[in-house]
């Protein structure tokens, strides 16, 4: 029976990706290999001389051939970890990125600010009863929305999505993680169907916030395969923040609060933005490298 060393073949998948100007061959080769022939990375190390089938082979091949082309491994393997949680991912949806974790973690530090404060005045509150609603605006996979609920397992949420396609990505996640009965979906431009009695104690988002002129500075994994409408906004990245801060105060509860993801240079553009929405307090977290990313906001 025909085939090739492991060694050889994960040798060739990376040469390939090294010619094609990729970075990070080692990493989206062993991603790949374990994707197509369910090796893990341990086993990809120590297991050089294993024969590979040309059948099995191919299938390796073919992935590696969509990413010398610059196709997420996302897209093609088809989910993405966040929060320690997979999810669907499609050519629909934004890929999931680290630094959007920044938020989930801004979330759980206020809400255990709110549950200390709460001991601390022997409040009727009961730790876990906050929040009870969570909006998530833009939702894409729904990465937000279902990783704090899975964080907070007393609320419920709805995620909304301009894109159709998008909310059947988060539908399916949400039910593949399980939270579909806490966890509801539905499309709107922003508020625009949401009724206007609704309120939540946490409304999170990371809107298109790249602005146009930036698109050629962009990798070509993002910019030619990630869907436009969730990545680029008009008014140098800002105008979808300027849609949506004036109707947030409208539906939080009196001690809920907003996060928002913003660009690396857009700090001070949307801190004015908030406060000229009414927004009576804005704090500011930086990501994993360093920049101002996550504005917290209460109005």
């Amino acid at each position: 029976m025909g085939g090739i060393l492991l060694h050889d073949l994960l040798e060739k998948s990376r040469e390939v990706l090294k010619q094609a100007g990729h970075d990070n061959v080692r990493l989206d080769v062993r991603i790949l290999a374990e994707f197509t022939l369910g090796i893990p990375p341990i086993d990809q190390a120590l297991e050089g001389n294993m024969k590979i089938s040309f059948e099995r082979a191919d299938l390796l091949m073919a992935a590696v051939m969509r990413r010398k082309e610059f196709e997420p491994i996302s897209q093609i393997t088809g989910e993405k970890e966040f929060w320690s949680l997979s999810f669907k991912v499609t050519k629909d949806t934004l890929t999931p990125r680290p630094d959007s974790e920044t938020l989930i973690e801004a979330a759980l530090r206020e809400v255990q600010i709110k549950e200390d404060a709460a001991k601390e005045e022997d409040a009727a509150e009961e730790k876990g009863i906050f929040p009870k609603r969570i909006l998530d605006l833009g939702t894409g996979t729904g990465c937000l929305l279902l990783s704090l609920l899975s964080e907070f397992p007393l609320a419920s949420g709805l995620g909304i999505d301009v894109s159709q396609k998008a909310l059947e990505v988060a539908k399916f996640n949400g039910r593949n993680l399980k939270l579909s009965d806490r966890a509801e979906f539905k499309k709107s431009d922003w508020f625009e169907n949401i009724p206007q009695g609704d309120l939540y104690d946490i409304i999170v988002s990371n809107p298109p916030y790249i602005a146009y002129c930036e698109k050629n500075d962009l990798p070509r994994d993002v910019k030619d395969y990630e869907p436009e409408g969730a990545l680029f906004a008009k008014e140098e990245g800002l105008k979808d923040y300027k849609l949506f801060a004036g109707e947030l105060a409208q539906h939080l509860t009196s001690n809920g609060f907003a996060i928002l993801e913003f660009g690396y240079k857009q700090a001070a553009d949307v801190k004015n933005i908030l406060k000229y929405s009414g927004a009576k307090k804005v704090n500011v977290f930086k990501d994993l490298s360093g920049n101002d990313r996550i504005a917290l906001i209460y109005f």
